[in-house]
């Protein structure tokens, strides 16, 4: 014989290992299988047991082709938001650093199977831009066709008791098929699904396969907090365990959840967790302009209004694809929340009792997800509408509220807590802190609160410390830390009950910190009014008077005139001073831009301190020589030094004379003026320059605006004005200015 074909050879006709498409395109038909059967030497009966397995096979495919999208003709919904986290995974991927084993968790509906899709894409992606989209393992990753492209995720148990890897395998891509006929968008799976045992082992045998196109296969494993443990499966438990710990170079499992704490912890100690948050109001928006999502978000019956959509996400767009479960939970939370305001204590006990024992993992949960929800639209709505009672109504007093909370928390878990709030410097602990953890745990809540993830006792992120951290998070910002001081480690419904405690705790004190900026934003409103009528006022009084001391002066009786030098000079200082608070004022309104001309330092300084007023032998200018020219507006620059000049006069309060220096610095022209007073108080070296600022050693006059004007007059030229206390004693203010481009001389003169 001159070839023959091995009998091991027949199992793939079966399409065992092939993508879909090649099933549809390239089955064997019988005329080719009685060739081969005979090739291969088979005895005749042989012919007839292929021929009734061929024809269940098509049976079977028949009976799928009600789902036509296992070739996809409607790829995955675009990806939104996430940008951090896809840079950081991308960065990984790129340099060789991605574990094998990730687990993405985070808020139910935020899209955490959609990115774990799209690293998978990356993965897969054969350009040197990944992922492109462009490319043939791009377009089967974006319709989840790629042959070394795994999802899974909770469904029901299959009738057989043992099925085989082909059955999982084919009720997965019928599943698949399902959420892609609606471009990946779908509901969250109902409790009576899980992740069963004949699953788990689907995906080891998976695993220990070849990579069909690519060069290593990805499994992404959706909702795993739903894998079922099961007596009589202890190998597939210990297989699946050993593929997390130490996964092939080819392989890359990608779980996620939005209970990492009802996750087993010999899985959830295997992989390296990532926190996905909910997506900003930018990106959910422009998620739901995409018109795949409106048409489906149509067809579920979800509100019209892309605002009304936007305020029931939340930051999740999953949730807007929830079933009967999530209206259930608005209205219990809805009832729970309007007993709890009402004014009879029998409405809260009836509320309380109606309450019941929860009939499904979770669905407790849920209704106090939905309460968050419905308490910070009662807060937005109260500050939206300037309502300060009703905001303050949605709760209580932060200081007032902090010791009930942690009483309750020490009545339900009998541990001490601590909470420790954002402040300016990172973390504060509150004084009604049950107790004061050590320096290792308040390291271990600085890492939580920046990283925005759980970390301690029971964790898997430095789990040797004493007390537990949960980061208090709403949205993307975290307002602080709740540690917990157990003696054992929580059991699931306790963690659960304490994540509860710290979300509600977390919206409280998001809520506190709008208050506090809408009460800071109304004090600055009215100062700036306080401003501008100062202003005003100041303009009208000063410019009266002056009106009448200059006609006073015009007159020619020598018997009528007062010291007439002395009257003049008081003339023209009153005069500047309303000059500079107009020039301020349009300065700060737009409306005065310097007109800038080439000046010489040296000259701008001697006229500054000439015009001054000031003797000769109280100021003692050095300047550099050779300073280069400068393009400013050489009337506000003096303005700006003038005033430096009279606050270094008014609190030197020193026979020294004030020093006036003018030097360069690389591309800056320095001019510091500095005297031999006291200096400044600690804190003050940026508020002398706050208008209306007056200073605990200030004498009596003046109203506390020359240097926020100067500094306002320098900054329109692009420099900078700084105040700082002087070695052995004094203070000094500097004006620094860019020198820019050399002065060019027109063609004319150098002709």
């Amino acid at each position: 014989m001159g070839w023959s074909v091995p009998r091991r050879g027949l199992p793939t006709l079966f399409g065992n290992g092939h993508s879909l498409g090649d099933r549809q395109d390239k089955r064997p038909g019988l005329e080719q299988i009685e060739f081969l059967t005979r090739l291969a030497g088979l005895p005749a009966f042989g012919l007839s047991v292929i021929r009734a397995a061929l024809e269940a096979r098509r049976s079977k495919l028949s009976q799928r082709s009600r789902f036509p999208c296992h070739i996809s003709s409607m790829p995955l919904v675009d990806l939104y938001g996430h940008e951090e986290i896809r840079a950081l995974l991308s960065e990984s991927a790129a340099s060789g650093k991605l574990p094998g084993s990730l687990l993405l968790h985070g808020p139910r509906g935020v899209g955490k199977q959609r990115l774990a899709l799209w690293l998978g894409q990356l993965l897969l992606c054969s350009a040197d831009e990944k992922p492109c989209g462009k490319c043939r393992a791009c377009e089967y990753s974006r319709s989840v066709t790629h042959p070394d492209l795994h999802w899974y995720f909770p469904r029901l148990r299959l009738k057989d008791a043992d099925p085989a890897l082909a059955d999982v395998v084919d009720d997965y891509q019928d599943a698949v098929a399902e959420r892609l006929a609606n471009g990946g968008l779908y509901a969250a799976p109902p409790g009576n699904e899980g992740i069963f045992v004949a699953t788990v082992r689907a995906i080891v045998q998976q695993a220990s396969l070849t990579p069909a196109m690519a060069l290593k296969k990805v499994f992404v494993i959706g909702d795993a907090e739903r894998m079922v443990p099961q007596e009589g499966a202890e190998y597939a438990a210990n297989a699946f365990l050993k593929l997390l710990e130490e996964p092939s170079p080819k392989t890359t499992l990608i779980l996620t959840s939005s209970e990492p704490g009802a996750l087993l912890p010999t899985i959830r100690s295997r992989a390296v967790s990532i926190r996905v948050p909910p997506l900003s109001d930018a990106a959910m928006r422009s998620f739901l302009a995409d018109p795949t999502v409106s048409e489906a978000l149509d067809k579920a019956g979800a509100p019209r209004s892309a605002s009304e959509r936007l305020s029931l996400a939340g930051g999740a767009p999953g949730e807007l694809f929830g079933d009967e479960a999530r209206g259930r939970a608005i209205r219990a939370a809805r009832k729970l929340l309007d007993a709890a305001l009402a004014p009879k204590e029998s409405a809260r006990h009836a509320a309380v009792l109606a309450v019941g024992a929860s009939g499904a993992r979770g669905a407790f949960s849920d209704t106090l997800d939905a309460m968050l929800m419905l308490v910070g639209e009662r807060m937005r709505a109260a500050l939206h509408d300037s309502d300060e009672a009703r905001a303050l109504a949605a709760s209580r007093d932060l200081d007032e509220a902090m010791p009930k909370v942690l009483t309750l928390i020490k009545n339900f878990f009998r541990a001490d807590a601590a909470v420790w709030l954002r402040d300016e410097g990172g973390l504060s602990r509150h004084p009604a802190s049950t107790f004061a953890p050590s320096s290792k745990d308040e390291s271990v809540a600085v890492w939580a609160f920046q990283k925005k993830q759980s970390a301690g006792r029971s964790t898997d992120t430095l789990p040797d410390a004493e007390s537990l951290h949960v980061p208090l998070v709403t949205g993307d910002r975290a307002e602080g830390v709740l540690t917990v001081r157990l003696d054992a480690s929580p059991t699931l419904e306790q963690r659960e009950l304490l994540d509860a405690f710290a979300a509600q705790l977390a919206l409280f004190l998001n809520k506190e910190r709008a208050l506090e900026e809408s009460r800071a934003a109304q004090i600055s409103k009215q100062s700036q009014k306080l401003q501008k009528a100062l202003f005003d006022s100041v303009s009208h009084e000063l410019k009266t008077p002056l009106a009448a001391m200059s006609v006073a002066l015009q007159s020619r009786n020598p018997s009528d005139q007062p010291d007439r030098t002395e009257l003049q000079q008081a003339v023209q200082r009153l005069t500047r001073t309303v000059d500079h608070l107009l020039d301020a004022t349009r300065l700060e309104s737009g409306l005065l831009q310097p007109v800038r001309e080439w000046c010489e330092p040296a000259e701008l300084v001697r006229e500054t301190v000439a015009s001054s007023g000031l003797h000769d032998t109280a100021v003692r200018i050095n300047i550099d020589h050779d300073l280069p020219a400068i393009s400013v507006d050489a009337r506000l620059i003096q303005q700006a030094l003038n005033a430096l000049l009279s606050n270094a006069a008014a609190h030197g309060g020193s026979s020294k004379p004030i020093e006036v220096n003018a030097a360069r610095d690389g591309a800056m022209l320095i001019i510091s003026v500095a005297d031999h007073g006291p200096g400044l108080a600690s804190g003050e070296e940026n508020k002398v320059f706050e208008k209306f600022y007056r200073g605990p050693r200030t004498r009596p006059g003046g109203l506390g605006l020359g240097l926020s004007i100067a500094r306002q007059l320098v900054e329109a030229h692009g420099g900078q004005l700084v105040a700082q206390n002087r070695e052995g004693g004094g203070a000094r203010f500097s004006i620094w200015l860019p020198i820019g481009e050399p002065m060019q001389l027109p063609s004319e003169a150098t002709a």
